[in-house]
């Protein structure tokens, strides 16, 4: 229980240090507006394209993700932000886990990883804009921990959940 709790507090500083940083929505660039694009039109009812022209050269799944929360943001910069803010969160606390189940439960250790992965610029960054790489590092990271997992007591759910976030992490990077 202690451990839910813990990465949750860790989830949840992570929220608000991306939410603090992007008070006007998720930072454009390029990419991102192809993202955007192929979220607007799949909400649309358009499929996954930029221009009336199929997107073929960015993954799909970050855009459908983005889609979801226009179902509930009516603004995708702004959903892209609040999305992004999630995976940070997420992504800290598999930080913490990781680090806590590869060190011997030892929450200090966790504790510090965490601490660094919020506080280095180029995580932040990649989470400021509306592009893939978070969506990419949280099925990365539930990959590892899953992997992991598997080798030291191979059991069927974690190879199962093991390949299905390394299909995901493929189709968001």
């Amino acid at each position: 229980r202690f451990l839910f709790a813990y990465l949750g507090l860790i989830g949840l500083i992570g929220i608000i240090v991306i939410l603090w940083i992007t008070p006007l929505g998720s930072g454009v660039q390029p990419d991102s507006i192809v993202y955007l694009s192929g979220a607007k039109n799949l909400l649309a009812g358009k499929g996954f394209v930029n221009n009336g022209t199929p997107i073929t050269h960015f993954p799909p799944l970050y855009s459908l993700f983005l889609a979801a929360m226009g179902l509930l943001r009516n603004n995708l910069v702004q959903a892209a932000r609040i999305l992004n803010a999630i995976l940070f969160g997420i992504n800290a606390a598999l930080v913490a886990l990781a680090v806590y189940l590869a060190t011997g439960r030892r929450f200090l250790t966790a504790t510090l990883a965490a601490f660094f992965f919020l506080a280095s610029a180029p995580i932040l960054l990649a989470h400021a804009y509306a592009l893939s790489e978070p969506l990419f590092i949280t099925f990365l990271l539930a990959c590892i921990i899953l992997l992991s997992l598997y080798i030291i007591r191979p059991t069927w759910p974690d190879r199962k959940s093991t390949r299905l976030n390394f299909s995901h992490a493929n189709i968001s990077y």
